[in-house]
């Protein structure tokens, strides 16, 4: 709850509201708007696709290369905790109470956290992403993903390939 998830896809849920409410001054059609991506990008158009918080704001999708049932594109929040405790030992903040973690990173340098991102890989480019979407809990505010993808449908269409 102090270190939501999902953060990335809160910030593309804020543009295409962004659209959504503003579209209509550029020419365009807020009921006929596709979503595009590739690769992470093509597993974050099958995120809204399935996430309630997105329906409305879009009406079509197509996600090349990627989607949410990709084994990288999705993890859980006990990994999510493993990997913010490394981060805490790496970058010298205290793990718990949870909110001085919070307050630990926001005040460190963002140079500083970038510069630990390689003790973190396994290969040179794996994994690519450390903190990838996950479930929250249904009592977070604004969560956007409380079921695991494999169990959610959307009646959206949608355009996926490799």
């Amino acid at each position: 709850s102090v270190l939501p998830g999902n953060l990335g896809l809160k910030d593309q849920l804020a543009a295409l509201k962004w659209v959504h409410h503003n579209i209509e001054n550029f020419g365009g059609d807020k009921k006929s708007v596709t979503i595009f991506g590739e690769s992470a990008g093509g597993a974050s158009v099958h995120f809204h696709v399935l996430s309630p918080k997105s329906k409305g704001l879009f009406h079509a999708a197509i996600s090349q290369s990627g989607s949410a049932l990709c084994p990288w594109a999705f993890s859980n929040p006990a990994r999510h905790k493993q990997l913010a405790g490394k981060l805490a030992q790496l970058v010298g903040c205290p793990l718990q109470p949870s909110r001085d973690f919070r307050q630990c990173l926001m005040d460190l340098p963002a140079e500083k956290i970038v510069g630990v991102l390689k003790d973190f890989m396994i290969w040179d480019m794996d994994p690519i992403v450390l903190f990838n979407p996950a479930i929250e809990s249904e009592e977070a505010e604004d969560a956007f993903l409380t079921q695991d993808p494999w169990t959610l449908t959307s009646y959206v269409p949608w355009m996926t390939g490799f």
